[in-house]
């Protein structure tokens, strides 16, 4: 549990779950207040909304990955075309003037 809000960005201050639990609960609007019964609880409001963000940063992490990795396979494909066309270029030789 503790790992679930850590990947989004909360973390424990000391060993205060409680308070963690709290500052996540306040952020996303699961509770209004710090002093709304429930807050600091890892209650079902606050497993789904947990889940739902978990969820959408996974998701947001597989299109980050499929994105780099159409990037990197354009790039190999650009890579591959540029140096054939180098090799072609250089097979040319050296300009020569023509003389009169």
């Amino acid at each position: 549990m503790i790992a679930a809000f850590a990947d989004l960005g909360y973390s424990l201050s000391g060993n205060d779950t409680k308070a963690m639990i709290t500052e996540f609960q306040l952020e996303q609007k699961v509770i209004a207040s710090k002093d709304e019964e429930g807050a600091g609880v890892y209650g079902p409001r606050t497993r789904a909304m947990l889940a739902l963000l978990t969820e959408k940063r996974n998701a947001e992490l597989a299109a980050a990955e499929q994105a780099r990795n159409l990037l990197l396979t354009d790039h190999d494909a650009w890579e591959k075309q540029y140096k054939q066309a180098e090799t072609t270029v250089t097979s040319f030789g050296q300009p020569q003037l023509k003389e009169k």
